[in-house]
């Protein structure tokens, strides 16, 4: 759809990204998992990637220092650290208002999940942008400390929950405003069986 929208665009990605991409574009995959979230919308050709880059980019003028998150909701996740704008555009490692993607997740994943949003607080960022967010919610930097608090929430209760639906139940509990508690449903069936 970029590319259709803007012919010129180059894609550009890590080379852990560029690795990972042909095994979500295999017509299996689009059939069995692409198509049915997106209904007819899907463009007749998918593109990888144009360009691999290691550390980092620039773009007009800015530095953009690419951050490896390593696995958080998936596996091979990034995030972009623009220095003179103080600004994180935080990929899959930070969710504003929405339950996280955890069904792929391990504790040393969502571990190592809390560890990349502590390292990106350490930068100090003015501005977050969340991967996955509510759109008008605010880009503001507590979303990572609230990212980091619902990984420590969903870790604890897991340890303790009985059954997926115990699980699921109390999350929604402290999380009664977040959107899309089917990501939250099939974490806990992933988590507890």
């Amino acid at each position: 759809m970029v590319k259709d929208a803007f012919p010129s665009a180059k894609i550009i990605a890590t080379q852990a990204t560029a690795d990972g991409m042909p095994a979500t574009m295999t017509p299996a995959m689009i059939s069995s998992t692409w198509e049915k979230l997106f209904p007819n919308q899907l463009p007749n050709k998918i593109n990888g990637a144009d360009e691999v880059v290691n550390d980092s980019l620039d773009l007009e003028g800015h530095l953009i220092e690419i951050i490896e998150n390593g696995f958080t909701d998936t596996h091979d996740t990034t995030s972009l650290w623009i220095p003179d704008l103080k600004l994180i555009i935080a990929g899959d490692v930070t969710y504003n208002g929405i339950h996280s993607y955890l069904a792929e997740t391990t504790q040393d994943a969502r571990n190592n999940w809390i560890k990349d949003n502590q390292k990106m607080k350490r930068l100090q960022p003015e501005h977050v942008v969340a991967g996955h967010r509510i759109p008008e919610n605010d880009d503001d930097p507590i979303i990572l400390d609230k990212t980091i608090q619902y990984l420590e929430d969903f870790n604890r209760l897991a340890q303790k929950a009985k059954t997926p639906e115990s699980l699921f139940e109390q999350m929604l509990a402290l999380y009664p405003d977040f959107i899309n508690p089917g990501s939250l449903w099939s974490a806990a069936h992933s988590i507890i069986r």
